[in-house]
């Protein structure tokens, strides 16, 4: 298939935007967290001082190599205006006419006629598809100047790498050289292309998202080198074309690939209708799992009247501290599900047990003791609840071993039972109870300071102490704070980290 090219940008102040990266790919999976354009245009565009020196530095190194390349003094193809137009305008259609992704990037063939300019003209047609290339897409994008010079220096590094490593194997003129010659270093042109570009991208990236570079590789753009390989080759086929047989029979060459991009472009709108569809059909039944779940959490809260309400309050302070701690939204959301359904194997518990004014005779405790078990029993078959049924399982153990129902220790208890351990603790000593009236933040809190370690983690003790006593209120009061959204203070563990 023809390699097709794609804008995905990332925002600078750690959101991602629609426009950056030149050269992603035609069938790039859905990022996580992606603003639809209307969104992205509502917000003010931030750039951190790192970013914009990392940006500055592109643009100059990219800026010197078209020079360095012009030094080197390689043939430059007959009527070099004429046929530096015919390859600038292609790249201004390939980019005018490009599809659109979803509101996620835009796709486009302008990546041919960019390798074929710099074969054909070196430095000075780096330079002029590059920038003119930049140009359209900050047009059309109305991106701010540091994305469009981003986008300048990127392309100038990319195309000139491509030039380069094609001239090591290649010195004299295309029309010259026997294509059988030229198709290795035309498909390691291509090769280089992607190399240099995607490096500079997932290193903004990285800055602007605080993610590995390599992370981010692996997820979006391992997958391409095949496209661009091609795209080096269709490039040097173009510049061949031309050198051969003139402008004419280059335009005519060229529109077969714009009728495939045409094809292309025309597959996506209509995909784009069904994945649409699809999404919004996911959505409504993602909110009809969790208005079950959130009614059966009140139905079990309401069948024990003194701790209803505890288990929306325990959901709430799970999220504060979750984020707190720097868990991505996905895992959070398992670790939520759990926190509200942390209790539901007490529907196998009977209500002479479970509803009893007294203390609990031995047996009786040890009953009571089986409603993780019977909790973990009725959820771990439901996909979706997998993760969270080992909260479930496993909110009583202690982090000294002394917990119940296995016994774990240490990092042996799942990292979302650990953090729900914390905040059921704090829910339950904040709460008024027949017996005792509630404790305040403060005495709450030092009671389960003088516990780091043994009944709790001590790593998420320390988390949620450096939360404000005013934070953890409204959380008590129904609102997350926004704070909890701020870079977190050490580096994120994973839910699935920890053996269940």
């Amino acid at each position: 298939m023809l390699p097709m090219c794609s804008l995905f940008v990332p925002r600078f102040d750690g959101t991602l935007m629609a426009e950056l990266n030149p050269f992603d790919s035609l069938f790039a999976d859905a990022a996580v967290g992606v603003p639809t354009p209307t969104e992205t245009s509502a917000r003010p565009s931030n750039s951190s001082p790192l970013v914009l020196i990392v940006i500055a530095h592109i643009v100059v190194i990219g800026a010197l190599l078209p020079f360095a390349i012009e030094r080197m003094h390689f043939p430059t193809a007959h009527n070099p205006w004429i046929g530096l137009l015919l390859f600038v305008g292609l790249v201004v259609l390939a980019h005018r006419y490009a599809a659109d992704i979803d509101g996620r990037g835009t796709t486009s063939v302008a990546v041919v006629p960019m390798i074929g300019a710099g074969l054909l003209f070196n430095g000075y047609g780096i330079v002029a598809a590059a920038v003119v290339f930049a140009l359209v897409a900050m047009l059309k994008a109305h991106s701010p100047i540091h994305r469009m010079l981003f986008n300048v220096g990127c392309m100038l590094l990319a195309t000139g790498s491509a030039v380069v490593v094609f001239r090591l194997f290649i010195h004299g003129s295309l029309a010259q050289t026997s294509y059988e010659r030229m198709l290795i270093p035309g498909v390691l042109s291509g090769l280089v292309f992607y190399l240099v570009n995607h490096f500079f991208l997932c290193l903004i990236r990285s800055l602007a998202e605080r993610r590995s570079s390599v992370e981010i590789w692996r997820e979006d753009y391992r997958w391409l080198w095949p496209h661009y390989a091609a795209a080096g080759l269709l490039g040097t086929t173009l510049g061949v074309t031309y050198e051969v047989m003139g402008w004419a029979v280059t335009m005519v060459m060229a529109s077969p690939v714009a009728l495939m991009h045409l094809t292309i472009t025309q597959f996506i709108k209509r995909t784009t209708i069904y994945v649409n569809e699809l999404r919004r059909l996911n959505r409504q039944l993602s909110e009809s799992y969790e208005s079950t779940l959130q009614a059966l959490s009140r139905a079990l809260d309401t069948r024990d009247a003194e701790t209803e309400e505890h288990s929306q309050r325990v959901n709430r302070y799970t999220e504060l501290i979750a984020r707190r701690f720097g868990l991505p939204d996905e895992e959070i959301k398992h670790l939520c599900r759990g926190a509200i359904l942390h209790d539901i194997g007490k529907i196998g518990v009977p209500d002479a047990i479970l509803l009893k004014p007294a203390g609990l005779t031995p047996s009786e405790l040890e009953a009571m003791r089986k409603h993780p078990t019977i909790g973990y029993t009725m959820i771990a078959h439901i996909p979706f609840l997998a993760q969270a049924a080992e909260i479930v399982l496993h909110h009583h153990e202690s982090y000294d071993g002394t917990g119940y129902p296995s016994g774990l220790a240490g990092e042996e208890i799942p990292l979302g039972a650990r953090i729900f351990a914390v905040v059921d603790t704090l829910d339950a000593m904040t709460s008024n109870r027949p017996y005792r009236k509630a404790l305040t933040f403060e005495e709450a809190l030092a009671e389960i300071e003088r516990e780091r370690g043994r009944q709790f983690d001590p790593v998420i003790v320390d988390t949620l102490l450096a939360i404000a006593i005013t934070d953890l209120v409204h959380c008590r009061n129904g609102t997350i704070p926004e704070a909890t959204r701020e870079q977190p203070p050490h580096p994120a563990s994973s839910l699935s980290t920890a053996p269940a």
